[in-house]
């Protein structure tokens, strides 16, 4: 076959005015641009405007004025949004029970509410007379810190809870039983570093329910009881 000079140059011109004719129907069309992943907008749409900035740089500042306020909030024991944890150790006196008097242990959680109020929460065991007796106890409520002196810090403190208490009747029966308690107290913390406190505290805990019907008669499970404990704190 020959080649014809004259043809290919008809027939490329024909395949140019196509192609230019696909490509501004193609151009005109914006749906080839938004379906694309790497589409970002046109550059005619609308300016960044002052209003915008401005609000912007008020969010930006607002939130830097919050971290810096976290970071340069004073961190001490009992302070305003600080939590403190603390280990208790101490005597648990009971009152008018035959069974004897015994060290107990318990575990409180303080949150700072402002400087003068906070909200507590703890978790108490003791066994007595080698476990004939022993109770568990859990509180929660407001701790009110008194006026400073230096590093001591006087409060008074109350709390609504349950304990559930166990007592051997003889040695082959025991019983037990869930009852609704309060107790209201006071102490005092020594802050030893940012970070660190000491204290000891009083509280006088009631106890209702505690009678339980049993085979021998109706029986009181528990009794009231003070606590003196001592403690050593970590607050973050």
């Amino acid at each position: 076959m020959k080649f014809s000079a004259p043809l290919a140059l008809a027939t490329l011109s024909t395949l140019l005015l196509t192609a230019n004719g696909f490509a501004s129907t193609w151009t005109d069309d914006d749906s080839w641009k938004t379906s694309s992943p790497y589409y970002y907008g046109d550059s005619n749409a609308p300016a960044y405007s002052d209003s915008d900035r401005a609000r912007d740089s008020g969010r930006n500042q607002s939130t830097r004025r919050r971290a810096r306020a976290r970071t340069n909030r004073e961190l001490s024991p009992f302070a305003p949004e600080s939590n403190n944890v603390s280990l208790d150790v101490g005597q648990n006196f009971l009152v008018g029970s035959d069974f004897q008097d015994a060290i107990g242990l318990a575990g409180t959680y303080t949150y700072g509410v402002s400087r003068r109020l906070a909200l507590s929460t703890s978790l108490g065991y003791s066994s007595h007379s080698n476990g004939q007796f022993s109770k568990l106890g859990f509180l929660v409520g407001p701790r009110l810190n008194l006026a400073a002196y230096d590093r001591i810090i006087p409060y008074v403190n109350g709390g609504l809870g349950f304990f559930r208490a166990s007592r051997e009747v003889n040695p082959n029966v025991s019983i037990s039983g869930t009852m609704f308690g309060l107790s209201f107290g006071g102490g005092a913390d020594l802050q030893l570093t940012r970070e660190t406190f000491f204290g000891a505290s009083i509280a006088y805990n009631e106890l209702f329910g505690t009678k339980q019907d049993t085979t021998i008669g109706q029986v009181d499970i528990a009794g009231n009881f003070v606590t003196f404990m001592a403690h050593v704190g970590y607050t973050f």
